[in-house]
């Protein structure tokens, strides 16, 4: 089973966050959209998409400057505990990873 590249991309995405992040002097505002784009590789529309999701799953959080205005993205206390079959179920959907090794399928 190959993953979506949506899954390689919030992959790159929350490793960039919690790294850039952990350094609070510098990012106690969040990270930008064009951070994220320039650390991971990703293109800012596709990063939006993937980060819009990440939000509404409660992993980000949108963080805003002293003026109200947005400012780019905070790791939230669950992204760190977040796991691999997580992240997938979230952005592949409920699909069963494994059912390659269930008994009643026959690998051909």
């Amino acid at each position: 089973m190959n993953l979506q590249r949506n899954t390689d991309y919030a992959l790159r995405i929350i490793i960039c966050v919690l790294k850039l992040c952990s350094n609070k002097t510098v990012y106690r505002h969040g990270i930008s959209m064009y951070n994220i784009c320039v650390q991971t590789g990703v293109q800012k529309i596709t990063a939006s998409r993937i980060c819009e999701l990440l939000c509404q799953k409660k992993l980000l959080l949108p963080s805003s400057a002293k003026d109200g205005s947005p400012s780019g993205y905070l790791p939230s206390d669950s992204l760190e505990r977040l796991t691999l079959l997580e992240l997938f179920n979230i952005i592949e959907g409920n699909t069963d990873i494994f059912a390659l090794f269930h008994t009643d399928n026959k690998f051909i």
